[in-house]
């Protein structure tokens, strides 16, 4: 996926979207998009590393941090539709959000146009006790201060907006990529889809999904 800062033309944009349709959603796992690509949708998620505003919206420059792959996502109110419940506001940098679109080349670049996207907002405490202001915050984004793991220090606990989603791999998803329900009847390396987990409070024990197949259980106190 490769790293455009241009804003894309109105024009352009406006062929593009009349030429999509929904299809159902299918995620990417390889370094690029292929150029030419056959897919009719993509999904991608990653951490914003830079923005360029625009008067509809803004072209942002995401990063995968589990993939390591870039890719430049077109978000904008014409694209995401009237009905979109979208917050603009968590477009900054160092916040999290997940795009699907159709991926498509230009100037010799791929990126997507946002059909639907949505974000995630992480919340760091500074301490073992959240502050009032920390508080607030996690509050605010529809979190929950509570004490986690053996250490019982405080932790912003935030349900996921893409929890359900079908995953092949944590790169899918704003947290991890899980078994939807038990594990037991599987077998490690056996062929499965998991789910995005419900949010980020990582402690417990987990089946994880990984490239498309079951990784195993992990325990975290």
């Amino acid at each position: 996926m490769l790293i455009s800062r241009s804003f894309i033309t109105a024009s352009i944009l406006g062929i593009f979207l009349s030429a999509c349709a929904n299809q159902p959603i299918s995620s990417e796992t390889n370094t690029t998009i292929p150029p030419n690509t056959t897919k009719q949708t993509d999904v991608f998620v990653g951490k914003v590393t830079s923005i360029e505003n625009g008067k509809d919206g803004s072209t942002v420059l995401l990063s995968n941090e589990t993939t390591g792959e870039l890719l430049d996502a077109v978000i904008s109110i014409p694209n995401l539709g009237p009905e979109s419940k979208f917050d603009f506001d968590h477009i900054k940098t160092g916040n999290i959000l997940k795009v699907y679109g159709k991926s498509f080349e230009l100037n010799n670049r791929q990126r997507i146009a946002g059909k639907v996207a949505k974000s995630y907002v992480p919340v760091f405490l500074k301490n073992k006790r959240a502050t009032a202001t920390e508080q607030s915050l996690c509050e605010s984004l529809g979190g929950t201060i509570k004490k986690a793991g053996i250490s019982q220090f405080d932790k912003c606990v935030q349900t996921y907006s893409d929890a359900g989603d079908i995953c092949q791999d944590a790169s899918d998803c704003f947290g991890r990529c899980v078994i939807d329900g038990s594990a037991e009847a599987l077998t490690i390396g056996e062929t499965i889809s998991g789910i995005c987990e419900m949010d980020n409070d990582p402690f417990g024990c987990t089946p994880l999904v990984t490239d498309g197949k079951y990784e195993g259980t992990i325990c975290i106190d």
